[in-house]
């Protein structure tokens, strides 16, 4: 496969590593999140790796309040709860979500991507969205490990994905660029990435 083209293509992803979110409900509408659902792609970097995208509950929801009197005010239907955390729904990150987020992965090859930070091995890229929209960059920050159990296999996590309420931060806009292939093969032989 040649990672230069336009998208990758999605395959189906391993069985080991399906991920679903059952849908939710927000105010008596129905969110449909198959849009979530774990996909895979393939990439030659110097070798064929399958890389399995799982997204994150992070994509559709936002954190609760910090104070806990305005958290007992909001409304059990509107919180999002799994086996690790609590989260409030948010409109605007699923309509986002459903309508660029996939896009946004399928994308990377041509994409920025930005090292958001060398240690914790999490980058972001971006995506300057039409006129019409109040703030037009919709940002995705993700990691990228090579899977344990499984050799030739990487696991691209898409921790979060929102609209940046102020732009990019300088250090976004001067952050050190890595293209996809460098990151794989890196996060695949275990080797840091230097901002």
């Amino acid at each position: 496969m040649v990672e230069d083209a336009e998208c990758l293509k999605e395959i189906d992803p391993p069985d080991d590593c399906r991920h679903r979110f059952a849908g939710v409900q927000f105010r008596g509408t129905r969110w449909d999140l198959g849009h979530l659902d774990s996909f895979a792609f393939r990439s030659h970097i110097g070798f064929e790796v399958t890389v399995v995208v799982i997204f994150s509950c992070h994509c559709f929801t936002r954190g609760l309040p910090g104070a806990a009197a305005e958290a007992c005010h909001i409304p059990s239907e509107d919180v999002f709860r799994d086996a690790r955390e609590q989260r409030l729904l948010d409109p605007s990150r699923y309509a986002l979500s459903r309508q660029w987020l996939r896009g946004l992965v399928l994308s990377l090859p041509k994409q920025h991507i930005i090292i958001a930070q060398a240690r914790r091995r999490n980058f972001m890229t971006w995506r300057a969205l039409p006129d019409g929209h109040a703030n037009a960059i919709y940002a995705m920050f993700f990691t990228v490990e090579r899977d344990a159990r499984r050799k030739g296999r990487m696991i691209l996590r898409a921790q979060s994905a929102y609209l940046l309420d102020s732009g990019l931060t300088r250090a976004q806009k001067e952050g050190r660029k890595v293209r996809l292939r460098t990151l794989l093969r890196a996060a695949y032989e275990g080797r840091p990435i230097r901002p």
